[in-house]
């Protein structure tokens, strides 16, 4: 597989760019993610996931470098595999690659494209990699979708009207129209008083850039009808209502199976002794190994921190993430014991696991 032929030209805006003029650049060409740069060389990415999540009142004045995620490129000789799983870790859009003394970009889409022929699609469908989507009316609020965006992590929200019907849209990018007040709107003013774009319908914001599909088309054409139209969202519907969403991560979950098995990764436990970083080794082999019997597993993510200190005793903040063929599973856990805070944390995940699990099982047998 070729690397090279999924390069992107990346958008470039400038280190000491304002909120307000970076996110006008977002916008005017539909991306979600840009590359800062600081002269000629490279700074970092700016999302507008992570942009979502502040709270600016002033774009106009606001510089973007404490909001710019300073992430390192990846070299252009790491492997497709290296890459894939560096990008569905982070869980972001694109990612940056420098090639010589250029920076490219390697989207989701494009990752697709090149992951195709590994892909294992023959005999699944749709409704195998769907996930259960977050819905929100037409006339809720910008601030209720963007609060749900912020808080529970997902790409975006199915508008769906009152007969359960996708009528668009919502995600990080649209939204930000909102925080920089570049958005028309038709419903300006009520009985003389201004509204604010926090109260305004998410209809007024919303994206009909969607395909609809059913739960049994074929994975492999719907793949096909994403990467031809460069369509992040297939809204999926049974008899006109929505059932599920899938997304081109969805589907590359497939590929880091099919390509690097489960991949493991812990960090901030460097400093314990070894009898303590082998129990941990035990305990996640043995959970991962347990809910790869259940689900396909691609990759599971654990961090280690120490947070407080009482004489020589030491809290631990523990947060994990599993990344699977059927969604993915959050949690943390605190304690003052590492291997009990592992442990605490790796049965929250199982625990997610099994609910969603017997979710789809529910699903699929119908009422």
């Amino acid at each position: 597989m070729e690397m090279e032929n999924v390069f992107e030209k990346p958008l470039i805006v400038n280190a000491d760019s304002t909120v307000s003029k970076a996110v006008s650049k977002m916008l005017k060409n539909h991306r979600h993610e840009a590359t800062v740069m600081d002269g000629d060389e490279f700074y970092g990415v700016l999302s507008a996931a992570d942009l979502l999540k502040t709270g600016i009142t002033n774009p106009e004045k606001t510089s973007i470098k404490p909001l710019v995620k300073r992430i390192s490129p990846m070299d252009s000789r790491s492997s497709p595999g290296d890459i894939l799983n560096t990008i569905l870790v982070n869980d972001c859009r694109s990612l940056p690659v420098k090639h010589g003394n250029r920076i490219f970009v390697v989207s989701k889409i494009g990752l697709l494209k090149l992951f195709k022929a590994e892909l294992e699609l023959k005999g699944r469908t749709v409704g195998d990699v769907m996930n259960f989507p977050f819905c929100i009316g037409p006339d809720e609020s910008i601030s209720t979708a963007r609060a749900l965006i912020r808080d529970v992590g997902v790409p975006g929200l199915v508008i769906i009207d009152e007969k359960g019907k996708a009528d668009g849209i919502i995600d990080a990018l649209r939204l930000l129209r909102a925080v920089i007040g570049k958005e028309s709107v038709k419903r300006g003013e009520e009985s003389g008083e201004k509204i604010r774009f926090d109260d305004l319908p998410v209809k007024s914001l919303a994206s009909k850039t969607f395909i609809r599909t059913g739960e049994g088309t074929p994975l492999l054409d719907a793949l096909g009808k994403m990467t031809g139209n460069n369509t992040l969202y297939l809204v999926v519907e049974r008899e006109g209502k929505v059932t599920g969403l899938v997304t081109p991560k969805d589907i590359l979950k497939l590929a880091v199976g099919a390509v690097e098995g489960v991949r493991v990764t812990v960090s901030g436990i460097q400093e314990e002794d070894n009898f303590v970083k082998s129990i941990v080794d035990e305990e996640i082999e043995h959970t991962v190994k347990k809910l790869g019997k259940i689900m396909p597993l691609s990759y599971f993510v654990m961090h280690i921190r120490k947070y407080h200190k009482t004489g020589r005793r030491v809290k631990y903040s523990v947060h994990a993430r599993l990344i699977t063929g059927k969604g993915d599973f959050f949690a943390e856990d605190h304690e003052w014991d590492l291997t009990k805070a592992t442990k605490g944390v790796l049965a929250k995940i199982e625990k997610e696991v099994l609910k969603k699990d017997e979710k789809t099982k529910v699903y699929r047998r119908g009422p």
